[in-house]
């Protein structure tokens, strides 16, 4: 978000200079980040009350958090976007937050966004943490049940049975399912009708 001065090689704080814009947008990332934990039976802090427990700060949001604590005074901005603030924390850190997400099943759409930004201002940045990097296959399984006293014919655009699905992680022999429920939904997508 400090693109226009890093590139520009303006003087500027890096923490001070923070805005409420910025810190908004922290907030959001960090809400995807306490859902991913939720999802895997996770316990964490919020980036605010982590910030509140390590550093002494004040304030009841991410720009004011960062804006008023002690210990970021003086910490000069970058002339450069090959930092690592982006070559390091995009792919090692957001991309894994987004691989768990898929796992998950939690959509994370802000943090999507940012690597997808990143991605595009440097291309040749690490792939990162991605499933396949971590060597993680995720396989949808889907099986189809019919009420007994129906018939199965020829599929047609009305469904008369139900779909279950489950997602399963595979990390070379082993596999562990990890999300499963009706998928309506997902018959829906495909034209079908309840």
């Amino acid at each position: 978000m400090y693109t226009a001065k890093i590139e520009h090689e303006e003087d500027f704080e890096y923490y001070l200079d923070f805005t409420p814009g910025q810190g908004a947008l922290v907030e959001a990332l960090d809400k995807e980040r306490m859902a991913l934990a939720e999802a895997y039976g996770l316990k964490i802090r919020t980036l605010i009350d982590e910030y509140k427990n390590v550093y002494v700060t004040k304030g009841d949001n991410m720009y004011e958090v960062i804006t008023n604590c002690e210990g970021y005074h003086g910490i000069k901005g970058q002339k450069t976007l090959r930092t690592r603030y982006l070559l390091e924390d995009i792919p090692y850190s957001l991309v894994a937050l987004q691989s768990m997400g898929k796992v998950a099943g939690v959509p994370t759409p802000c943090i999507d966004a940012v690597v997808t930004i990143a991605r595009s201002m440097i291309p040749d940045m690490d792939e990162g943490r991605t499933l396949k990097n971590l060597g993680l296959q995720i396989k949808l399984h889907i099986y189809t049940y019919f009420p007994l006293n129906k018939k199965i014919k020829k599929p047609s655009k009305k469904f008369d049975g139900f779909l279950i699905y489950f997602l399963s992680v595979k990390n070379g022999n082993h596999s562990l399912p990890v999300r499963y429920g009706f998928a309506e939904e997902y018959l829906i997508s495909l034209g079908y009708q309840s």
